[in-house]
C-alpha cells in the first residue's frame, strides 16, 4: 500500500511495479487514482513514437470544426481550456444548464474551427444536459472530431452516441490518446478522451491541432460541382466525368443541380445505368442544407437540388430559358453557402448561360461577379491557372472600345497586382514591400 502526494510519486509506484514484474515475474495488479495511469505507459515501456501506417478514412463528416466537451471541473482542465481560448482564434463557446432544451446560439452560416460545449454551473455534473446539447451539435454542425474531458462524461456521451468500441491509434500525451470508433453508425470517427486532472496545459490545444491535421491528411475533400445551365453542356460533362476512377479515389463530389437533367444526360452519353442518388434536404437556421449520406458504391453520383421549380418544366437542350438561368445561378449560390459553412471544401462550376441567367433575374456578367456578390468579396478578378503559370485579367466582360480607359496605372499595378499577390503570398507585410 503506497501513499502518493505528487505525480513523481505515482511514477515511482508504476516503475516499482514494472521492476517487480520483470525481476520476479510476478503478476502485478495496480489499483489507484486515475493519475497512476500516467506513469504506466512509460514504466512498462508501452509508449510508441510511431504513427499507424494507415489511419481510417473517416467519412461521417465534411465539416472542419472540432467539438470540445468540457465535462470536468478540475483546475487542470480549466487551465487547459484557458490555453485553448488563448491559442485558437475561432472558438464558439456555448454553455448549457439543466433547463437546456436546445443549443442557445443561432447556427452560424460559417462553421467555427472549434465549438466548446460546457455546463454553465460547472459544479454540477449534469451529463444528460451535455449529452442532449452535444447530440444536437452533431446533428446540425457535423463536427469532424470530438474531444471529451472527464471520464464519466465521456462514458455517458459515448453511450448516447452508440459508440461501443474504440481502436487506439496514437498518443497525444501519455494521458490522452487519439482513438477511432470501431463499428456502428459512427465507424472511423476520430476522438480524444482525457481524465479531468491529467495532462499538460497545452493538451487540449494539441488535441485540437491533431484532429484538424487528421482531417486534412486522411479525409477526402468534398467538392460541390454546380450543374450550370441544364439546357447546356453542364449535365453532359458531369455525366461523363463524375465517376472517373481518379476522382473517386481523391475526393467526394456533391453535384448541385437537377437529378432528372443528369439522368437524361447520362442516357444521351450512352450510360443510362448511371446510379444517381438524390440527397435529402433539411432546414437549419432558416436555410436549406443537404443531408450528406455518401453512397458506398463509388460509381454512384450524389445530387442535391435545393431549388423548388415553379412548375414541372422540361429543360430543352440548346434553348435559352429563363428558368434554366435562374436555376444555374441559384445552384451556384447554394454551393457558396455550403463552402462558407465548411460543408464543402471547394466549388467547381459547369458552364452557365449569361443571357439565361439575366432573364432568370440574376443580373451578373458571369460566374466571377456572382461568386463575388455572394461571398461578400470586396474585390475579385478572374484568374486563369495552371501548375506553372497564372494570369489575372485586368479587364473582363466589356467592349473593346472601353478597354483603353480601364488600363490605368492604379488598376494594373495596385488593384490587380495586389489581388494577385494576396492569392499567392498571404503575408501582408510582403505585399506592402
Amino acid at each position: 500500500v503506497c501513499d502518493a502526494t505528487s505525480q513523481d510519486h505515482l511514477l515511482s509506484i508504476a516503475q516499482a511495479a514494472a521492476k517487480l514484474q520483470q525481476d520476479i515475474n510476478a503478476s502485478v495488479l495496480l489499483c489507484g487514482s486515475a493519475g497512476l495511469a500516467m506513469g504506466i505507459p512509460r514504466a512498462f515501456n508501452l509508449l510508441s513514437s510511431s504513427t499507424p501506417k494507415s489511419l481510417p478514412q473517416h467519412s461521417t463528416s465534411t465539416s472542419s470544426c472540432v467539438l470540445v466537451v468540457q465535462g470536468s471541473s478540475h483546475p487542470v482542465t480549466a487551465g487547459q481550456i484557458g490555453h485553448l481560448l488563448k491559442t485558437e482564434s475561432d472558438v464558439l463557446v456555448t454553455e448549457v444548464d439543466s433547463e437546456y432544451q436546445e443549443v442557445s446560439f443561432p447556427l452560424p452560416d460559417r462553421r467555427p474551427e472549434v465549438i466548446l460545449l460546457s455546463l454553465r454551473n460547472k459544479a454540477v455534473a449534469d451529463f444528460n444536459c451535455l449529452n442532449r446539447a452535444a447530440i444536437q451539435i452533431f446533428e446540425t454542425l457535423y463536427p469532424s472530431g470530438l474531444i471529451v474531458t472527464g471520464g464519466s462524461t465521456a462514458a455517458s456521451l459515448l453511450n448516447h452516441l452508440s459508440i461501443n468500441c474504440l481502436s487506439v491509434a496514437e498518443y497525444i500525451e501519455p494521458s490522452a490518446t487519439l482513438s477511432f470508433v470501431a463499428g456502428g453508425p459512427m465507424d472511423s470517427f476520430p476522438l480524444i478522451i482525457k481524465s479531468g486532472g491529467l495532462g499538460s496545459e497545452s493538451l487540449i490545444s494539441s488535441s485540437v491541432s491533431r484532429l484538424k491535421q487528421l482531417r486534412l491528411t486522411t479525409l477526402k475533400p468534398v467538392i460541390a460541382l454546380t450543374m450550370g445551365d441544364p439546357c447546356g453542356i453542364g449535365p453532359e460533362i458531369i455525366a461523363k466525368t463524375a465517376t472517373l476512377p481518379d476522382l473517386a479515389s481523391s475526393c467526394r463530389i456533391l453535384v448541385v443541380g437537377d437529378p432528372e437533367s443528369l439522368k437524361k444526360a447520362a442516357t444521351f452519353c450512352g450510360n443510362p445505368n448511371l446510379l444517381i442518388i438524390a440527397a435529402e434536404t433539411e432546414e437549419r437556421g432558416g436555410k436549406l442544407w443537404p443531408r450528406l449520406e455518401w453512397p458506398e458504391n463509388e460509381s454512384a453520383v450524389l445530387v442535391w437540388n435545393p431549388i423548388k421549380l415553379e412548375m414541372k418544366l422540361d429543360f430543352i437542350l440548346g434553348k435559352v430559358m429563363a428558368e434554366a438561368g435562374r436555376c444555374a445561378a441559384e445552384w451556384v449560390i447554394a454551393a457558396v453557402q455550403l463552402a462558407l459553412a465548411g460543408t464543402v471544401d471547394a466549388i467547381v462550376t459547369a458552364p452557365l448561360n449569361k443571357e439565361a441567367m439575366n432573364l432568370g433575374g440574376y443580373k451578373f456578367a458571369g460566374h466571377t461577379e456572382l461568386l463575388a456578390e455572394y461571398t461578400g468579396a470586396k474585390s475579385s478578378r478572374l484568374m486563369l491557372a495552371s501548375d506553372k503559370f497564372k494570369v489575372v485579367h485586368v479587364t473582363g466582360h466589356c467592349s473593346y472600345k472601353d478597354v483603353p480607359s480601364k488600363l490605368t496605372t492604379t488598376r494594373i499595378f495596385w488593384k490587380q497586382s495586389n489581388l494577385l499577390f494576396r492569392s499567392l503570398c498571404p503575408s501582408a507585410s510582403l505585399i506592402r514591400k
